[in-house]
């Protein structure tokens, strides 16, 4: 309630229009008094003051926004000329089947857990349930097992249950368990791997409840929403960051490849002219000793053959030596 509510429910008369404006400019307008009907007797609390003045939060603004579009598509008919298409074949399907299983080769199926004598009730919560959150742009799929609803790409399995009571008998010296249907229906959500309900009570029954049971939906696929965009986030940085070291790795492992390029260059440069340098020596000795035979001379080619080979600048090719890896054999 507003204050303009409170002021019309007890028929108390409200301030003409321009009457704060007066107020702030000194002037004393007059006061409108109470009708003669008035019953001077009337006692308003301050609780329900202080509730019409409180702002309102963000959440009770969006649950009336919400309250104001799909209250009028909730209400549980006692009879429905035409059923929902997804109602309508899981309703077939369960009295074709009696209740007791349903065809793997089926079309998806609502999940629907209650005794025979709540069935046809259930199936008008259902159609009542499906209906408002097809407005709401929702849509139903199976997966896996379970019939969904889904939007903005959160998916949320869905039952709705009738709960059993548990009692405890006594036969031949032992107790024995035994579970009966109560006549309470609950919708059922699992969210995050985990169950929610949402039951009826002796004062609140499950039509009536259908209103903030699409509220709170709307709630959970948010917050799921928001939870699968974290979590998304989160993937996404950790493959930023994967992608990243291995970049890093392969940027490494390719300067190593460089590196370890060079080394085996200048080495072999470097043996190259170590061994021209002993031919050189060996041809010089040879000449001054007068051993500079033909066969000495043949060698010295040779020798000065192979360390063009080996030379990176000259790689000279040899047909003997083809195939070999030079960098081992420095």
């Amino acid at each position: 309630h507003t204050l303009k509510d409170i002021c019309e429910k007890y028929d108390i008369p409200k301030p003409d229009s321009g009457y704060w404006s007066k107020i702030n400019f000194g002037k004393t307008p007059p006061i409108t008094p109470l009708p003669d009907t008035h019953d001077s007797n009337i006692r308003i609390s301050i609780a329900e003051i202080r509730k019409a003045l409180k702002p309102k939060t963000e959440i009770e603004t969006v649950k009336e926004e919400l309250v104001k579009r799909i209250k009028p598509t909730i209400r549980v008919a006692k009879k429905i000329s035409q059923l929902d298409p997804l109602v309508e074949r899981t309703k077939e399907h369960y009295l074709e089947y009696k209740h007791d299983r349903r065809d793997e080769k089926s079309p998806p199926l609502l999940l629907i857990d209650v005794s025979k004598d709540n069935f046809n009730r259930a199936i008008r919560i259902a159609d009542a349930f499906i209906k408002s959150l097809r407005t709401l742009g929702y849509e139903f799929t199976k997966y896996r097992d379970d019939i969904c609803l889904t939007k903005r790409g959160v998916v949320i399995p869905f039952k709705i249950y009738e709960k059993f009571r548990r009692e405890i008998r006594m036969e031949n010296g032992y107790k024995r368990s035994y579970y009966t249907r109560t006549g309470f229906l609950s919708i059922n959500f699992k969210i995050q791997y985990e169950w929610k309900t949402q039951a009826e009570t002796e004062n609140l029954r499950l039509e009536d409840k259908l209103p903030d049971i699409v509220i709170y939906i709307e709630k959970k696929i948010d917050e799921e929403y928001e939870y699968q965009l974290e979590l998304e986030r989160g993937w996404a940085k950790q493959r930023e960051e994967k992608r990243i070291r291995e970049e890093e790795k392969a940027r490494r492992e390719n300067e190593l490849i460089l590196f370890q390029n060079l080394f085996n260059m200048s080495e072999r440069f470097y043996k190259a002219q170590h061994i021209r340098d002993y031919v050189s020596q060996v041809e010089e000795r040879g000449t001054v000793s007068g051993a500079l035979t033909t066969e000495l001379k043949d060698w010295i080619q040779w020798a000065r053959d192979k360390a063009d080979w080996l030379d990176p600048f000259i790689n000279r090719e040899d047909e003997l030596l083809i195939g070999i890896n030079k960098n081992t054999l420095i």
